[in-house]
């Protein structure tokens, strides 16, 4: 019985061993749950540094367009005042001289008889609409030079803020694809390490289960061959080669 029962692995043995494979088990899914926690940790640093950076050039690129724009209106108001006063210079100067002029003919007129008085009138009536055509003229151009500048400028500014609403929404489509990406890879990565734990606990379950089954049927051909008592060597019958020799008194 007892050369019998060491060529099979004992119920106890049976057990360390399934207790083997689930510690195994339990390892590797620890293992796994280990590489899926640092794979998330690592991909929400990177994903937060990307959005810190992200935030930092948009805020960056955001302050030197609102400088931009704030230094151009300045220049702008700057111009503008600077031809305005010239403008009111060149009119000052111009109703001076006229002024002057207008003193002048009006002494001349007064050592002149009466009959150079009246055309000494009209020519002075003459130059006075030609100073307020010119005036008005002057005027007009100037108007037309600031709001042609104004224009432009209006046009300048709408052109960059344009380009840079495009630079930004580039900027943005980018940082959108480089995070896409890396979600990808990582799923990719979590994938594989999935499937590849998956593959090793059904070889693991696989591998139990047919050591499970080899392991019934060799205890169930154990235990068969003892289920009669004639096949049992504990209540078989058991024959002696014997002779029985009469001896006269005994046997």
């Amino acid at each position: 019985m007892s050369s019998i029962s060491s060529q099979y692995s004992t119920p106890t043995e049976t057990g360390e061993t399934l207790r083997s494979q689930k510690k195994e088990k339990e390892a590797l899914q620890e293992q796994h749950e280990r590489e899926i926690e640092n794979l998330k940790r690592s991909y929400s640093a990177e994903k937060a540094d990307l959005t810190d950076r992200f935030e930092a050039s948009e805020q960056s690129e955001r302050q030197n367009h609102y400088e931009h724009l704030k230094n151009l209106k300045s220049q702008m108001n700057r111009e503008e005042r600077e031809l305005d006063h010239r403008g009111r210079d060149q009119i000052a100067n111009k109703t001076d001289q006229l002024r002057k002029e207008e003193v002048d003919a009006e002494k001349s007129g007064r050592m002149k008889v009466d009959n150079t008085l009246r055309k000494y009138a009209v020519l002075d009536e003459y130059e006075r609409q030609k100073t307020r055509i010119a005036s008005e003229e002057a005027h007009q151009n100037h108007l037309s030079g600031t709001q042609a500048i104004m224009d432009e400028t209006e046009r300048s500014l709408q052109a960059l803020q344009n380009e840079k609403i495009q630079f930004l929404e580039a900027k943005k489509s980018d940082h959108a694809k480089a995070l896409m990406d890396i979600e990808n890879h990582y799923d990719g990565i979590r994938n594989a390490k999935a499937n590849q734990y998956q593959s090793e606990v059904e070889a693991l379950l696989g591998r139990s289960e047919q050591d499970l089954n080899q392991k019934r049927n060799e205890t169930s051909s154990l235990v068969s061959q003892y289920a009669s008592k004639i096949k049992d060597p504990f209540y078989r019958i058991q024959k002696f080669n014997s002779e029985v020799i009469d001896q006269g008194d005994s046997y």
